[in-house]
């Protein structure tokens, strides 16, 4: 009986001493962790003073007196090469629209890099916050058919979403839901609400920092699950073919896939926000038609064109504005410098004024 007894002491001595290591652990984790539920500005792509697509950034209430109207892009609208976010075409965009209607309230959600697992996710978020409007500025090349290799950056947080509570219906009707495992799911949820392991991403980025492949640890995710690396070895070489090579086959075969993409994203949006009432308006940014083959400027038009059929038979709406800006407003083949900033803020905002306003 005396063992027994000094056994039970000792089992919970011991399991209430593991609960306050574990209580200490989170809290020093929770004060002194750099990623909270993101990455800082220091050690990230993405810049902390915008805090676009950035989930504890996302835990706002709707202003019952605003229509919230948000925009989910890609590197372009992030504006991440302009120093300051003045110069961004979104910022000069909302300012534009604060002068004529205060009703609009804009929220720019865009991420660099933006891929089809990011606007499942962030369309979802949209509907959760009940949106009146949804901006998607993207090109063709969003649309990626390896769009699952998101799920596993180390340096993003919008696949922790997954982990939220509001997320776990909607998300059964994505693309991406049959990419998730059992193990995602726990991995997610342990991430979201742990300061502790998400204290994992900052060994992750101070680890890459002293790697030959740093560049490439980013674009496509360490670590990986072992049954991931031949997708991801597969995508690396079609991603070679493709800015080496842009006359070549593959960049057929990549619009079929991207079409494909895109019709089953569609169906899947129109399920999600049109119950909602929300309203969406796909914008075909502009590219330099200096940087980019006409074979792929070609194939772009073809893709936007069955794309457009099937976002007017929903009822929303589709501007084109590929070759809209000159050449010589291009840092990169689609990046603006300030002046191509400055001219297509007001391309989109004739284009939305008449869209949502004057109509």
């Amino acid at each position: 009986m005396l063992i027994i007894k000094q056994l039970y002491k000792k089992f919970f001595f011991s399991f209430f001493s593991l609960l306050a290591i574990l209580f200490f652990t989170e809290a020093y984790f929770s004060y002194t962790n750099p990623y909270r539920l993101m990455p800082t500005a220091a050690e990230s792509n993405r810049n902390a003073a915008r805090r676009y697509a950035w989930s504890e950034y996302l835990n706002f209430t709707k202003k019952r007196d605003k229509k919230l109207l948000v925009f989910i892009g890609n590197s372009q609208i992030f504006g991440n090469e302009m120093k300051d976010e003045k110069d961004i075409y979104f910022s000069q965009l909302k300012e534009k629209f604060r002068q004529i209607d205060s009703t609009y309230e804009l929220q720019n959600w865009s991420v660099s890099g933006l891929r089809t697992s990011d606007m499942e996710l962030l369309s979802i978020m949209a509907g959760v916050k009940k949106a009146d409007v949804v901006v998607f500025p993207i090109i063709s090349g969003t649309i990626d058919f390896m769009h699952e290799i998101r799920l596993d950056f180390p340096n993003t947080d919008i696949n922790l979403f997954v982990a939220r509570s509001d997320f776990r219906k909607p998300l059964k009707n994505t693309l991406l839901y049959q990419s998730i495992n059992r193990e995602d799911f726990i991995k997610y949820w342990l991430t979201y609400h742990s300061a502790t392991i998400r204290y994992r991403t900052h060994l992750y980025h101070e680890m890459a920092k002293y790697t030959p492949d740093y560049d490439e640890i980013f674009w496509f995710g360490k670590p990986m699950r072992t049954e991931r690396n031949y997708q991801i070895a597969e995508n690396k070489d079609f991603r070679n073919k493709y800015n080496k090579n842009p006359n070549a086959r593959d960049l057929s075969i990549a619009f079929e896939e991207r079409q494909k993409i895109f019709e089953n994203f569609h169906k899947l949006l129109e399920k999600r926000l049109k119950p909602l009432g929300t309203k969406v308006i796909f914008v075909w940014i502009p590219v330099s038609t200096e940087k980019v083959s006409k074979k792929n400027v070609d194939y772009n038009r073809i893709f936007v064109a069955k794309a457009e059929k099937q976002i007017r038979q929903a009822g929303w709406t589709s501007l084109y504005f590929t070759e809209s800006v000159p050449p010589e407003y291009f840092l990169t083949r689609g990046h603006f410098t300030k002046e191509g900033h400055q001219y297509f803020s007001q391309i989109i905002f004739d284009a939305l004024r008449k869209e949502l306003i004057n109509k």
